[in-house]
């Protein structure tokens, strides 16, 4: 978060029950908070079809000076695990924040089907140019697939992208057998032709 603010941009994200606050002066992790926190001191705050109960701490978080750490309930007598929400934008009221919260999960999807699916698991960036850089390979990746499937979808029975995916790596695995196929042939051994397709034993 420290790392964003420093080039200008702000960080809604959820946070661990150990994180550090200091309500009243006093330093406690959120979790020990909120087991202080009664009902009257919540606000009821509805997100599309779900009502949360929020308390709204703001203040210093761990090195950082001033954010908003939401502790939110989803029952009413504030039983069950709350959630910590927590905003480097003080200036944002409390449904604001939940609203953009909301939004991480067809993120987090879009991130995990980026890293399984189409391989991109390696990637740490941070300068905004290695950013677009990335987003263009993302992009023209998904073109690609696209455009596969519109041509030849019909042919190889590809309805999804998950599909031509799917038949790429089938195609993948057949090039390999044919190589480990043709490496044999020519009467190299095991340990030579695992060397060559570049695995490990």
């Amino acid at each position: 978060m420290l790392h964003a603010l420093k080039r200008g941009y702000h960080t809604i994200g959820r946070i661990k029950s150990n994180c550090t606050i200091y309500p009243f002066g006093l330093k406690a992790s959120v979790k020990e908070s909120s087991n202080h926190i009664r009902k009257n001191e919540t606000c009821p705050v509805t997100v599309g079809e779900n009502k949360y109960y929020v308390y709204r701490y703001e203040g210093k978080i761990n090195d950082i000076e001033n954010a908003v750490i939401l502790i939110c309930w989803s029952k009413a007598d504030l039983s069950g695990k709350p959630s910590y929400i927590v905003s480097t934008d003080v200036g944002l009221d409390s449904q604001v924040i939940l609203e953009y919260y909301q939004n991480h999960w067809d993120i987090e999807v879009s991130y995990r089907y980026h890293k399984n699916s189409l391989g991109f698991d390696q990637y740490q960036i941070e300068s905004l140019t290695s950013i677009k850089m990335y987003w263009s390979i993302v992009f023209m990746t998904y073109t690609f697939l696209e455009l596969f499937r519109a041509s030849k979808g019909k042919t190889l029975g590809l309805k999804t992208i998950g599909d031509t995916i799917g038949y790429f790596r089938q195609q993948y695995i057949v090039e390999i057998v044919k190589a480990a196929y043709s490496c044999a042939a020519k009467g190299l051994s095991v340990s030579s032709i695992i060397t060559k397709l570049g695995l490990v034993a």
